[in-house]
Parts: structure tokens; C-alpha cells; sequence
């Protein structure tokens, strides 16, 4: 038995920890295993660094503390920066695009129809991932893609 992704979220730092404890009790009675190694703590905060206070614990394990992480491809920075997250969205639609424009390439003229088609399938929805989490700002970068 697998479990891909789990997420604890919790604002205090007793609260994460008891989380953990929760979760390594789970795993053991369901014959489950945590990678400690793949195990990161994000703290979301406006700058500062972590008090010596705020460590984890997993089975004894000091789990790392990251400044950003994806979860479910979308990218969470530790001042929950929402220009991360679009640029993040912008390299991989960027990819998209690039990859689209070697095809065609290869394939010679295409039409524009079929252009447009190709971008709203594959670039579109990689550039607008998210995009509810962004608020209302206007993203330079999805608009110059």
C-alpha cells in the first residue's frame, strides 16, 4: 500500500508535532512508511528566521525545514508568494509552447487554427494551474506567453 502526497497543516508548533505523532501511529498500524528524507517543513511566515524551538520530530528523526515546496504542482514559498507560484506556471507553459513550435517545425506550415487548438490543449491550462490561489493581479508573464 502507497500513499503518494500527505500534507499537515496546523499554525502552532505543538500542533505540527502532535500531527506527526497522529501519523507515525497511523502508518504503524496500517504497515506504512514515511520517508524522513522526503519529509519537509515549510513555515509560513513574512521573513524571520525559525526559533531554536521550532523542530519536528519523526520517529526520531529531525525532519528539514525548507523555504518552499510543491505540493500537487502548485509551489509554496514560506512568504506564501504568489508571483512564485505564476512563474513557476510560466517556465512549464514556456516549455509547453516551445514544444509545440519544434513540432510544427517539423511538420511545416500549419494552420493558424490548428495552432490556436494545440495552445489552448497543452499551454493553456499548464499556465493557469493555480490560478485561483493568485488573486487578481495581473501576471505579466502568462500574458506575454
Amino acid at each position: 500500500m502507497f500513499a503518494d502526497d500527505v500534507a499537515l497543516i496546523t499554525d502552532t508548533v505543538c500542533g505540527l508535532q502532535r500531527q506527526l505523532n497522529a501519523l507515525r501511529i497511523f502508518c504503524k498500524d496500517n504497515r506504512l512508511n514515511v520517508n524522513t528524507k522526503k519529509t519537509k517543513i515549510v513555515i509560513f511566515r513574512n521573513g524571520g528566521r525559525p526559533s531554536s524551538k521550532e523542530k519536528w520530530l519523526y520517529e526520531g528523526n529531525e525532519l528539514l525545514i525548507e523555504q518552499s515546496f510543491t505540493y500537487v504542482g502548485i509551489t509554496f514559498s514560506s512568504a506564501l508568494s504568489l508571483n512564485r507560484m505564476a512563474e513557476d506556471n510560466c517556465v512549464k507553459g514556456k516549455r509547453a509552447l516551445n514544444s509545440i513550435l519544434a513540432s510544427m517545425c517539423n511538420f511545416g506550415q500549419l494552420p493558424n487554427t490548428v495552432f490556436f487548438k494545440l495552445f489552448d490543449t497543452k499551454v493553456f491550462p499548464i499556465l493557469l494551474y493555480g490560478a485561483e490561489l493568485w488573486d487578481f493581479q495581473t501576471r505579466t508573464g502568462v500574458e506575454r506567453i
